[in-house]
């Protein structure tokens, strides 16, 4: 039993830990694993609308399902709460392909020369996009 002699090659060998390589999803299993956030994002926004439906006073019905979602807080925090629920289901499905995190959705570090250029670049195309509606005739920002 050369295993137990702690002398033997065998045993002064270091453990090496096998590593299984990552899983790739291909086509179906990311058009799934897309379908699977679709639903967390609406399960999420549909949590808050229902929460809000349930907090009106007087009977539920579908006039007031509609008052509700007519709201601009409604609105808001229903995109809101869509956000961690996607979050959520990218974190699995990323999990479960035994890729690190910020590997699988390549975020890296950008420089400030970039960010710079996307700043002005944002800032040219609001302005542009406010000018082309005003010389269109339309409001900028919507009624509600």
């Amino acid at each position: 039993m050369d295993s137990l002699d702690p002398t033997s090659p065998a045993a002064l060998a270091p453990a090496v830990a096998i590593q299984r390589p990552p899983r790739i999803w291909k086509f179906w299993g990311t058009a799934l694993w897309g379908l699977f956030v679709f639903a967390a994002m609406f399960v999420g926004q549909i949590a808050v609308v229902a929460w809000f439906v349930l907090q009106q006073e007087g009977p539920i019905d579908v006039a007031s399902a509609v008052h509700v979602l007519g709201g601009g807080l409604t609105i808001s925090l229903s995109v809101i709460m869509g956000l961690p629920a996607v979050l959520a289901a990218l974190w699995l499905a990323i999990r479960l392909s035994r890729t690190p995190f910020a590997d699988y959705l390549a975020l890296r570090g950008t420089t400030w020369t970039n960010l710079l250029i996307g700043i002005v670049a944002l800032a040219v195309l609001v302005l542009g996009w406010d000018q082309l509606s005003r010389a269109t005739g339309r409001d900028a920002t919507p009624g509600s």
